[in-house]
């Protein structure tokens, strides 16, 4: 998911229509407007090219947080999320999930309207948004483990190769990359070689169960490669 900062100091949660990439047009969508895109940490942060001279209203909260002049509704997207074709992912980014980002910085804007109000108090709180993985959000970077496919298919291989056929059918292009399982606490991978593999096991068992749709795709995914 991505997060919208609203004029009305609101926090709204938007998802890709396919599930995994926004489009373009579907971020200009977004902010009414052709996207103006810069990178703070480990997000993108995005708003109307020319907002101000088109005479969209200021938004306080993301202007406040980012410490800039943000105007019309702010998105702030999960590299993960961005435009395929955009090489939005930097180094590091490959440890972390949309989601975690997500939850990490509604904790970091949280934080900081806390200790916002608590300047009257003690003029020395200060809040950098870059900081959005310490500690303190309790975000840390997944494991990661490499699959061998054995020679030989077993229940729990059965088992583990449905779940891997859940994630690539929805994520093909992390497949591409040799990603065949991405979750909340571990990536799972395969080397490229021996991506054809895992596809025909995954093959063998469909056509047994007689599910040929998932054939199908899986043939998609194979000329993909």
């Amino acid at each position: 998911m991505a997060l919208k900062i609203t004029l009305d100091k609101m926090v709204k949660v938007f998802r890709p229509k396919n599930g995994s990439t926004f489009t373009i047009d579907e971020l200009n969508s977004e902010v009414g407007g052709w996207i103006e895109p810069f990178r703070i940490g480990p997000i993108w942060v995005m708003y109307a090219e020319k907002g101000e001279k088109k005479g969209m209203p200021f938004n306080f909260l993301a202007s406040h947080f980012f410490d800039v002049n943000l105007h019309g509704e702010v998105l702030v997207v999960p590299p993960q999320q961005m435009p395929a074709d955009w090489g939005a992912m930097e180094e590091g980014d490959e440890n972390y999930t949309a989601d975690m980002i997500d939850n990490a910085f509604l904790l970091s804007l949280q934080n900081s309207i806390l200790l916002e109000k608590m300047k009257d108090f003690n003029s020395g709180f200060v809040v950098d948004p870059a900081e959005f993985f310490s500690s303190k959000f309790n975000v840390r970077p997944k494991e990661e483990y490499t699959y061998d496919p054995p020679e030989e298919t077993d229940e729990n291989t059965r088992d583990f190769l449905e779940q891997v056929y859940g994630y690539i059918s929805k994520s093909p292009a992390q497949f591409r990359k040799g990603i065949l399982l991405d979750g909340p606490e571990i990536i799972i991978r395969a080397e490229q070689t021996k991506l054809k593999k895992v596809l025909k096991m995954m093959t063998d068992i469909y056509i047994e169960t007689e599910e040929y749709e998932k054939c199908a795709v899986i043939k998609s995914l194979e000329e993909a490669i």
